[in-house]
């Protein structure tokens, strides 16, 4: 059994059907793919520094993916106002 990790490609990453733009990301790009890239950010009690974390990684996003990208915020259980956020930025 080989232990050999080699670096993935863009091409061996499968075709999502119905990927489309959505959201504030990549809002003035030509689409000529039907590849997406979807980022699950786990977050806890982060209500302190989540609104500047999502928007710099939507510039990042935005800035080096060629493709329609999307952040799904995860909340686990935050006591401080996090999921109200997340919800807030969402919208």
């Amino acid at each position: 059994m080989s232990t050999d990790l080699a670096k993935p490609r863009l091409a061996d990453f499968p075709i999502c059907a119905e990927a489309a733009p959505r959201g504030r990301g990549n809002r003035n790009r030509t689409w000529m793919t039907t590849r997406s890239v979807e980022i699950a950010l786990p977050v806890h009690d982060e209500a302190g520094v989540l609104e500047a974390s999502v928007r710099e990684l939507d510039d990042f996003l935005d800035d080096n993916i060629p493709f329609p990208t999307g952040i799904v915020i995860v909340d686990n259980a935050s006591t401080d106002g996090t999921l109200e956020l997340a919800l807030a930025l969402a919208a």
